[in-house]
């Protein structure tokens, strides 16, 4: 049986410094009923202050098996703190608390509840070299795997290699590239695990990748069947300009492209030209459509992700929410042209904006999130005498605000 292409998001890290920080994030995963599952949601502490973020947006790289949008890492946002929220209802309940040790705008050791902690180790040009995750076991750090990342002279990712160091140390995955010479652009890509019956490492796919000028023209997929790797996709990329607007996933049969089309990709942008819609049918149906907002300043500020065939058709399954400082002294509250009265308020508040409302919150000063909706109307009887943060997402941007219920 043939293997289903990876056209999901991944995440990767592509965070530079110097205009923003990420103040908080939220991500909440929704059933077929619109019943949400459960939330998650970050709230991300600065005790002293050393960088924050010049760009938050999706970018066209490789992730998986093909060339595609794939978003910003936030576990590597260099902040001095990390309070993690979980909860299938608010008010939402603090289930982690992690403390970074941050240096040079690189964190150095990420640690959590003092019993579990990542050491991150980085070469002279700021890459990650060395991941290590250790557990507290009985008051020695035992490591429990390590992720080791190697690059070529233009800092490109030559391998990634995962170990598990329970009960003994053993290489899990790899993964190798290969680059144009003198270039960025990744020409193939192999990735390897290990065989635990033979405790060896077998080759489990591989994409080679074709290029027309700056624009990637084919990625042909290669699986394991069993007997070794066999060929059984090209996708082919189209363009308008420098940006890729779709791509056609064919089956390959006796290592020849055929006229089958398994799945096509659809991209479409702002006008600002980030990606704004990302479209996917396989064999003809709909299964996926994921949808990108942005603020004035071009970061990403929601994801929202649909899924279904068929009756009833589409319907949302997750969505990441995204909340930001200005750190330029540039008040979000004024870019998204929002006002909020009465403030001091004792039992509603109201929001208006020029923009539609799209997402509200707010949280207490712990950074707990206490009520969530997506209109202007807030009832905030229930909550008690004090000092709060209200945040939010409207079609012109982010929004935050201190508010005081008496």
């Amino acid at each position: 049986m043939k293997k289903t292409l990876l056209f999901s998001f991944a995440i990767t890290s592509s965070l530079a410094f110097g205009q923003k920080k990420l103040v908080s994030s939220t991500y909440r995963y929704i059933d077929g009923n619109s019943n949400v599952v459960y939330i998650d949601s970050n709230k991300h502490n600065y005790n002293n202050w050393q960088g924050s973020l010049n760009e938050f947006k999706l970018k066209f790289d490789f992730t998986g098996d093909i060339m595609y949008f794939v978003q910003p890492e936030i576990t590597d946002v260099p902040c001095d703190q990390v309070l993690r929220y979980s909860g299938s209802s608010y008010p939402l309940s603090l289930i982690s608390t992690i403390q970074n040790t941050v240096v040079f705008n690189q964190i150095t050791e990420a640690n959590t509840d003092g019993n579990y902690r990542v050491l991150n180790t980085y070469d002279a040009s700021g890459l990650k070299t060395v991941s290590k995750s250790q557990v507290d076991n009985s008051s020695i750090w035992e490591t429990v795997d390590s992720t080791t990342y190697s690059y070529d002279a233009l800092g490109n990712q030559l391998t990634r290699s995962f170990y598990q160091f329970t009960p003994s140390v053993v290489l899990d995955y790899t993964d190798t590239s290969w680059y144009q010479t003198g270039t960025n652009k990744l020409i193939k890509y192999k990735s390897y695990s290990l065989d635990w019956q033979s405790s060896t490492l077998i080759e489990d796919s591989k994409t080679d990748i074709s290029w027309i000028g700056n624009n990637v023209q084919n990625c042909d997929l290669f699986f394991d069947n069993g007997s070794g790797l066999e060929w059984l996709y090209r996708v082919t990329y189209g363009y308008t300009g420098s940006n890729p607007t779709s791509f056609i996933a064919y089956d390959v049969a006796n290592n020849t492209p055929t006229a089958y089309i398994y799945a096509n990709g659809y991209f479409q942008y702002t006008a600002q030209n980030q990606i704004a819609e990302y479209l996917l049918t396989v064999a003809g149906d709909t299964i996926e459509l994921n949808l990108y907002q942005y603020d004035s300043d071009g970061f990403l500020i929601k994801r929202e992700e649909k899924q279904g065939i068929g009756t009833p058709g589409l319907f949302s399954i997750d969505e990441n929410n995204y909340y930001f400082q200005n750190t330029a002294g540039i008040q979000e509250l004024d870019k998204a042209k929002v006002s909020v009265y009465p403030n001091p308020a004792t039992d509603h508040l109201t929001i208006q904006t020029e923009g539609n409302i799209q997402f509200v919150q707010i949280l207490n000063l712990s950074g707990q999130v206490l009520l969530e909706q997506k209109i202007g109307e807030l009832n905030i009887a229930h909550l008690a005498s004090g000092t709060y943060l209200l945040q939010g997402t409207t079609s012109k941007g982010n929004f935050s605000s201190k508010i005081i219920k008496n």
